[in-house]
């Protein structure tokens, strides 16, 4: 969960910073939407998460692994 805030919180200053650099290379005074940078950011921070969730289930533990198992009745 933390790499995923991370990584997601590094996208969204990317693009953030990117607009406010074109921004003001180009003397223009637009305002940006916050979900320009925020979507994206969520995005890859999802995607993140699920790799590490996905290699936390292949890892084995001492021997142990993790398993999702259907519910038996």
């Amino acid at each position: 969960m933390v790499g995923a805030v991370i990584i997601g919180g590094l996208v969204g200053f990317v693009i953030g910073f990117s607009f406010g650099l074109v921004n003001a290379l180009l003397k223009t005074n637009l305002v940006m939407n916050p979900l320009y940078s925020g979507i994206p950011a969520a995005v890859v921070g999802v995607g993140w998460y699920l790799v590490v969730v996905r290699m936390a289930l292949q890892k084995r533990y001492w021997g142990f692994r993790i398993a999702l198992l259907p519910h038996s009745p």
